[in-house]
């Protein structure tokens, strides 16, 4: 009685030099103020938001949460379901990848 093991083949040296240029992701801290009913923050090109944090507390993301992701070509806002209160520090912490 035998098993038989079908392996695809593997390219030694294409894995090797995938392995070079992992692609990597800079985190960054970007900090704003709250403003008298402003509900929408924009994230400079190409940073996506992790985390959102509004007066040292983690902010939930979702529909019927506290934030939603609005996602453009090269842009992305935090568009709080409520005005952070007037002079609140907001944190997000973000990441692109290099």
């Amino acid at each position: 009685m035998g098993a038989h093991v079908d392996v695809p083949e593997v390219n030694i040296r294409r894995q090797l030099e995938a392995n070079k240029n992992p692609k990597q992701q800079l985190m960054q801290m970007f900090y704003f103020t709250g403003v008298t009913d402003q509900t929408d923050f924009v994230m400079p090109s190409g940073w996506k938001p992790i985390m959102v944090f509004d007066a040292g507390l983690l902010q939930k993301e979702g529909v019927s949460d506290e934030y939603t992701l609005v996602l453009d070509v090269s842009t992305c806002t935090v568009a709080f379901a409520v005005a952070p209160a007037n002079g609140s520090d907001i944190a997000v912490q973000a990441g692109v990848w290099l």
